[in-house]
């Protein structure tokens, strides 16, 4: 198993911050792989032209970054787009109880929900 060692890149510069000091701006964050994402890895560098295996990786997190804020965006326009205010749900609900059991409810039933809840005496009576 191959050991990588993270090196981040300024967001701000077009060069690499490989030969500045890693106290200067990052913590060292080794890697143990398996050896066929290892082999993965090192085929990245040779055939696709990348100078170290850092930037493989690094290329890969920023990928997966992108499709991740793009599933977080469409997760929220989806909400958007089913976020049903709240009254309308309890018309929803109201008007899917049956007549038969809407006439078996007792009149009073709000003025007296602590009798019908907990068995306290009603306060009218």
């Amino acid at each position: 198993m191959s050991r990588y060692v993270l090196m981040p890149t300024c967001a701000f510069c077009p060069f690499s911050l490989d030969a500045l000091p890693s106290q200067w701006y990052a913590l060292f964050m080794p890697l143990s792989l398996s050896p066929d994402l290892d082999d993965r890895i090192q085929q990245k560098v040779i055939q696709a032209g990348y100078r170290t295996p850092d930037e493989v990786i690094r290329k890969a997190l920023d990928a997966l970054d992108a499709q991740e804020q793009q599933e977080g965006r469409q997760r929220r326009r989806a909400k958007k787009k089913s976020t049903v205010p709240v009254w309308q749900r309890f018309q929803n609900a109201a008007s899917s109880i049956p007549e038969e059991e809407l006439a078996s409810l007792p009149p009073d039933g709000a003025s007296e929900h602590d009798h019908y809840l907990y068995g306290i005496p009603k306060r009218s009576a």
